[in-house]
């Protein structure tokens, strides 16, 4: 986050730390700006453009009237530890199953000098009572038990698929407030990089031509959806259909991967190996490969 804040400082943006966004501006229908607390007081911040890239929480979009309520099936709940003082292999390291991650999965990224980061995520509707950070501190006790937590990051992604509105008269969503993370992995970073570069460009449009309703801005919206958004779909699908299985299934899928070296296979290309491989357990994905 540091390093993107400096990025866009040496663009030429203001980067207003220790502030935080209490509500819209708005003006003739049109959202206009908003209004922030920096150090005990309230502040306007005129915009054409807001663009709402306030996370899972998005209180941006709901100020805008747009619907980003999610179930407790449609969030992960994460917890990540950085820890040292192990040797964590050289391949990154995947768990499912329902005591490693309910709904989710456990992952190892080894990060050199003996450290990785140890995390997992669990599906709200799956968890009932468990918790996350409980279930990721019996994991180390029985599997790195002379490890050392030196950080950790906690939080929620919406796995949901995408919503069906994103723009407004002057306002965007992008990334995780715009529910654009990956359903399968969780993973939101480079399609929210993705979804901010085609966000920035709409402004520039919207910005030459004086106009920036919702007429202009859903040009964004058309061009997510028709690219990470069909990917986003299409994850959803897959996403459905893997909480459904039992770990008797899971571990069959990973038995048909005898053989297989799928060291530099993208995520993609690896579903459609397994469908091949299981055509009858994945039946539901057919369209899709």
């Amino acid at each position: 986050d540091r390093t993107l804040a400096q990025k866009a400082a040496m663009a030429g943006a203001e980067v207003m730390v220790k502030t935080r966004a209490t509500g819209l501006l708005r003006s003739n229908g049109m959202v206009t700006g908003i209004n922030a607390m920096y150090m005990g007081e309230t502040h306007e911040i005129k915009a054409d453009i807001v663009i709402g890239a306030d996370g899972i929480e998005s209180k941006v979009g709901r100020w805008g009237g747009i619907d980003t309520s999610l179930k407790p099936g449609d969030i992960e709940t994460g917890v990540q530890f950085l820890v040292s003082n192990i040797d964590p292999g050289e391949y990154n390291k995947f768990y499912l199953g329902e005591k490693y991650a309910p709904g989710g999965y456990q992952w190892i990224f080894p990060k050199g000098e003996h450290t990785a980061n140890v995390g997992l995520g669990i599906l709200g509707s799956k968890s009932g009572n468990v918790r996350a950070i409980s279930l990721l501190h019996r994991f180390l006790e029985i599997n790195m038990p002379q490890a050392k937590i030196v950080e950790m990051v906690v939080g929620g992604v919406p796995v949901s698929g995408p919503i069906k509105q994103t723009v407004t008269n002057g306002l965007i969503l992008v990334g995780d407030a715009a529910r654009q993370s990956d359903p399968l992995t969780g993973g939101g970073i480079t399609n929210a990089m993705d979804a901010g570069k085609m966000a920035g460009e709409v402004c520039i449009k919207a910005k030459e031509r004086g106009d920036y309703s919702v007429k202009t801005l859903k040009e964004y919206e058309d061009g997510w959806r028709a690219t990470i958004g069909k990917e986003i779909s299409r994850s959803l699908k897959v996403k459905n259909l893997f909480i459904r299985l039992s770990d008797e299934q899971l571990n069959q899928l990973a038995h048909s991967l005898d053989g297989v070296d799928a060291r530099t296979m993208e995520l993609p290309k690896f579903l459609a190996v397994l469908f091949r491989k299981n055509p009858k357990l994945l039946w539901e994905l057919r369209s899709l490969y």
